[in-house]
């Protein structure tokens, strides 16, 4: 009957698509199909009855699904969905199976909302990838793919690699990694017994949580080898990472942390290898054992950041070559040292920022003396990287026109002494001289500075006042082009000049 030879050729039709299903079925591949025996008698035998393995369910497209983008026009057969293989969803069976066998087709891959236990690494099949889960990956939203391993101690949650070779351009979403205090891994962007690079891997609005078993336990891993045996180019936005012991680590190359928020690591809230260079704008580092630890890094640049709580300061690095700060919030409860930048010579800033009172250190320590850069803004201390030299400084760099500004600040022995340049014009300065300890004695004095174009510079007293407890003794002198202050008393204090004006 017609009718029946139709339904045949378009069972049939359907059925040669499954045998390649990374691209739609055109009109003009049914010829070059027919040519093989096996695709003839497809297309010749009657219809056959679907078997159940094969039978998709007919779920309908959520509006996730469709803003995702990873799913096909046709709406009850949506190709990524992992209940199609299986999964439960419901955190007692384990979706292991289902949720890798969806992986292995080397499709995109959706999640709706519930929780997929599983017992095995996750790992991806092709590069540019999509692993998207229903939600915002917020750990209290309603609508919530959350993944938990429950595997062998010491394992790894979800990887781009396939174990032999590591995939470009893959992308992880809108998911809770969850390694359930068992995974030394949650997020693996690079496969470290697996050589060469993975190259702009992206992980957004995806929580990263209790990795926290074995050697060096990691929310979010981007290697740790040399060129080019790393993670290139990733990119983490918006995601949340809480109780690992090193939230993010990554090793010699460019990184990339927007709106992200770094909670509870015991060691480190981003651990940065040699070679490595960072950006980080607009993201919280809380409660961690130390919030940015580096070792030989080219660049750390943070904008618009939140730093509270750590136990053992914001920043240290071995060497630092590039460091800035700029318009962040920077708290430690670190008794001994807010920042450490390594004794490498750079350019180095701080500016724009905002010190609580609560923070327990202001000291910036290990600052090379032939470093440039700047401190703008609230008083922090400085201190050499070596010794029996000249505290150094963070200077500004050369400004013309009004409104200039000129800080400097430095931890002070009995005769070391502070510069603060300024150049040709007229400045007002301000003093500020106080022990270490919290409790110490504190003077604070005004001067007003007239710097000419020539040789006749005068520093004139305006006023002076003493803290409470007595008063530190220091002079603050003039030479061509810059103020010196001059300490004199026998403690170690900390010091702080100032100032604004015009530059002629």
């Amino acid at each position: 009957m017609p009718g029946h030879a139709t339904r045949n050729r378009v069972n049939a039709a359907h059925g040669l698509q499954a045998l390649n299903p990374g691209r739609p079925m055109h009109r003009r591949d049914l010829p070059r199909l027919l040519l093989t025996s096996s695709a003839a008698a497809a297309f010749l035998a009657p219809a056959a009855k679907a078997s159940p393995e094969r039978a998709a369910p007919r779920i309908p497209r959520t509006q996730a699904e469709k803003d995702a983008g990873i799913m096909p026009e046709d709406e009850t057969h949506p190709v990524g969905d992992v209940r199609r293989y299986g999964a439960a969803a419901n955190g007692m069976a384990d979706d292991t199976t289902a949720l890798q066998a969806a992986l292995d087709t080397g499709q995109s891959v959706f999640l709706p909302k519930g929780t997929y236990r599983v017992t095995r690494t996750l790992r991806f099949r092709a590069s540019g990838q999509i692993f998207s889960g229903e939600g915002t990956g917020s750990i209290d939203s309603p609508a919530i793919a959350r993944i938990v391993y429950t595997g062998e101690p010491k394992g790894k949650v979800l990887s781009v690699s396939t174990g032999s070779a590591h995939l470009q351009q893959c992308t992880i979403r809108n998911l809770v990694v969850d390694g359930n205090n068992r995974a030394n891994m949650g997020i693996e962007l690079y496969d470290s017994a697996v050589p060469g690079g993975a190259w702009r891997n992206r992980v957004y609005d995806t929580a990263v949580l209790n990795c926290t078993q074995g050697e060096n336990p990691t929310g979010i891993y981007l290697g740790a080898r040399d060129f080019p045996n790393f993670a290139h180019d990733s990119i983490l936005f918006g995601c949340y990472i809480h109780n690992c012991a090193r939230g993010v680590w990554g090793h010699g190359a460019k990184y990339q942390v927007y709106s992200t928020t770094i909670f509870a690591s015991s060691e480190a809230g981003i651990c940065a290898g040699p070679g490595s260079a960072w950006t980080i704008q607009g993201s919280i580092f809380t409660a961690n054992g130390r919030d940015f630890d580096g070792k030989n890094i080219q660049q750390a640049d943070f904008s618009g950041c939140w730093f509270e709580n750590s136990a053992h300061g914001i920043y240290r690095a071995s060497k630092a070559h590039s460091v800035s700060f700029t318009g962040c919030f920077l708290h430690t409860n670190s008794r001994e040292t807010m920042m450490d930048f390594g004794s490498a010579a750079g350019y180095h800033f701080i500016g724009g920022h905002f010190v609580p009172t609560n923070t327990r250190s202001f000291k910036v320590v290990n600052v090379n003396p032939d470093a440039t850069g700047a401190v703008l803004g609230q008083s922090l201390s400085l201190s050499y990287a070596g010794s029996g030299r000249d505290v150094p400084l963070m200077l500004l760099p050369n400004q013309a026109g009004t409104g200039a500004v000129r800080s400097a600040s430095a931890q002070l022995r009995k005769g070391q002494k502070l510069v603060l340049p300024l150049g040709r014009g007229v400045f007002f300065i301000g003093v500020n001289v106080w022990n270490v300890a919290s409790s110490g004695q504190r003077e604070q004095g005004s001067y007003t500075a007239f710097l000419f174009d020539g040789d006749n510079e005068a520093v004139v007293e305006n006023a002076s006042r003493k803290g409470s407890g007595g008063g530190q003794s220091f002079t603050l002198t003039p030479s061509r082009n810059s103020v010196t202050l001059t300490y004199t008393g026998t403690d170690t204090v900390n010091a702080y000049m100032s100032g604004t004006g015009t530059i002629g």
